[in-house]
């Protein structure tokens, strides 16, 4: 995985990660948003509130949801293709 430098909200459900490599990278995470804990992140003020895991692998939320290291390289590597 690439090291994650940065994760900020840039609008409801998206988030723009910015990579050791240089590289900023923008996921789109509204498709992803289901179940208890991540349905919460529909609140905006929330899903703002997004921070970068003290391994760098991932981003976390103050409600418990994260995203899998594995999830969210295979999506900066779809990303990254586009």
């Amino acid at each position: 995985m690439r090291r994650l430098l940065k994760a900020r909200a840039t609008r409801p459900y998206v988030l723009k990660l910015a990579l050791a490599n240089g590289r900023k990278v923008e996921l789109d995470l509204r498709s992803e948003l289901h179940g208890e804990v991540f349905e919460q992140l529909l609140d905006y003020e929330l899903f703002a509130r997004v921070e970068v895991g003290s391994d760098f692998d991932t981003v976390f939320w103050p409600n418990g949801a994260d995203l899998s290291p594995e999830f969210l390289a295979e999506a900066i590597s779809s990303a990254s293709a586009h």
